[in-house]
């Protein structure tokens, strides 16, 4: 749950493995680890030739009472140029789910709402969001080394 990126005993693996391995990661927001006291991370990173996307929006939606759906809207709705990372834990509302968090609300709120909310399918299409996991920032951030070696 973020302890590989935010807590300073297992950064150095973490990026020693990124490098090792040649993948990219997942990274907090310049905000989000500037606030948690690293804010030279993302170019730490960077330095070694690891990728990560632009953004990543995952503590931003705080309150379990508030409006998952709306939120999530606005999010995608004002989305900045790059690649960005929406961090959900979508979950059916399972009796298995409510017996092990306190936050089945949200997550059920987050599933449906990315998976058969027409509203959030019709922004996607009409700003031409292109939907990717982490194979194409693989691909380019190898391909982008390969150039640095003069391949």
């Amino acid at each position: 749950m973020g302890t590989l990126q935010l807590h300073p005993d297992y950064v150095k693996t973490y990026l020693q493995l990124a490098v090792e391995f040649d993948l990219p990661l997942r990274m907090a927001s310049q905000e989000t680890l500037a606030r948690l006291g690293y804010p030279e991370m993302r170019k730490e990173f960077a330095a070694k030739g690891v990728l990560f996307p632009d953004y990543f929006v995952y503590d931003e939606l705080k309150d379990e009472k508030a409006d998952v759906r709306g939120f999530w809207v606005k999010i995608v709705k004002n989305l900045k140029p790059g690649v960005t990372e929406l961090y959900i834990h979508a979950g059916l509302p399972t009796d298995e789910l409510k017996a092990i968090t306190g936050s089945w609300s949200t997550r059920s709120q987050e599933f449906e709402t990315f998976t058969h909310d027409e509203e959030m399918k019709r922004i996607v299409a009409d700003q031409k969001i292109i939907l990717i996991g982490y194979r194409p920032l693989r691909d380019l951030q190898r391909k982008e080394r390969l150039a640095a070696k003069g391949h």
